[in-house]
């Protein structure tokens, strides 16, 4: 072992490397955390979730207001099965439905492979640039936010086609299923919870969970003011 010109030690003719630098996102983690703040506002935050859940249920108790839920549910189930069958029912069609989504799957695990050992990927899914949950920078700069991203794009492209080339579905109900299919991905999007979107992460360990209480006694007051809707 000697000394390189750099004056880091190393093998010879060679500079050990330097480390990577951090994100914002392990900054922030690494950052100094208030323990103490942050267990008082998570028990704020059940204790306000409770709150709102109460101010749900009080109506549908009381018989003022009636629970379609269950109806509603119904109906996604009967119109996405309707694209199911159409799929499934065939073993071409099915082994084709399947086969597309592995394809993506495995496109994305080789992009995030060689992202991995330092190569330049193109990313295997990219989101609209209309579309504000991806806009933090972390979503493309971290690798694992940015896999989590990629993949739920794939999968939210796949369903929505899978839907719209059901040919033996009618307009109606085809019409429908889009529908639900849109607001199935959307709330199944990693922007919407607290690991799995960087930016709420960051500030949620910034304020040590103040924003959750804070959101979860706005749901609760937004809940009460519309009596239970």
């Amino acid at each position: 072992m000697e000394k390189t010109k750099s004056g880091t030690t190393g093998t010879a003719g060679k500079t050990a490397s330097k480390p990577a630098p951090t994100g914002d996102l392990e900054a922030g983690i690494a950052s100094k955390i208030d323990v103490e703040a942050l267990a008082r506002n998570l028990a704020r935050m059940i204790e306000e979730g409770g709150k709102a859940l109460a101010a749900y249920m009080k109506p549908r108790e009381s018989g003022k207001l009636k629970d379609e839920l269950s109806e509603d549910v119904t109906d996604v189930v009967k119109t996405v099965g309707q694209v199911a069958e159409y799929w499934l029912s065939d073993p071409k069609r099915a082994l084709d439905l399947q086969t597309s989504l592995g394809r993506a799957y495995l496109d994305l695990w080789a992009t995030a492979v060689k992202r991995m050992a330092g190569e330049e990927a193109p990313p295997a899914a990219a989101p609209d640039p209309r579309d504000k949950r991806f806009a933090d920078p972390e979503w493309s700069q971290n690798q694992f936010f940015d896999f989590l991203k990629q993949a739920y794009l794939l999968t939210a492209s796949w369903g929505e086609k899978l839907v719209k080339d059901a040919d033996g579905v009618d307009a109606h109900t085809r019409q429908k299923a889009e529908f639900y299919v849109k607001q199935i991905t959307n709330a199944i999007s990693p922007s919407n919870f607290v690991l799995t979107n960087p930016e709420l992460l960051r500030e949620t360990l910034s304020s040590n969970a103040d924003n959750l209480v804070r959101g979860m006694h706005m749901l609760g007051e937004d809940i009460a003011a519309g009596k239970g809707n």
